[in-house]
């Protein structure tokens, strides 16, 4: 009986294994996913602020006083 249920046991925790394995692989593919759009949208805010310097000098000036106010 004993032995029956330690192979029991020990099946489960396989199981549990196999899946807490497959969640982390998961989060890891997420994670790349969210990091590679993190670094799509800074390229796209960077072309902006480029784009606005250009038709609208002033902008450089101001940018750093908006994101101050922003941040504090």
């Amino acid at each position: 009986m004993k032995e029956i249920e330690l192979k029991e046991r020990i099946s489960h925790l396989e199981r549990g294994l196999r899946l807490l394995g497959d969640d982390i692989e998961g989060v890891l593919k997420l994670k790349k996913e969210i990091k590679e759009e993190i670094k799509d949208i800074k390229a796209e805010i960077r072309a902006l602020k480029v784009y606005l310097g250009r038709v609208n000098p002033d902008f450089k000036n101001q940018y750093p006083e908006v994101v101050k106010k922003l941040k504090g």
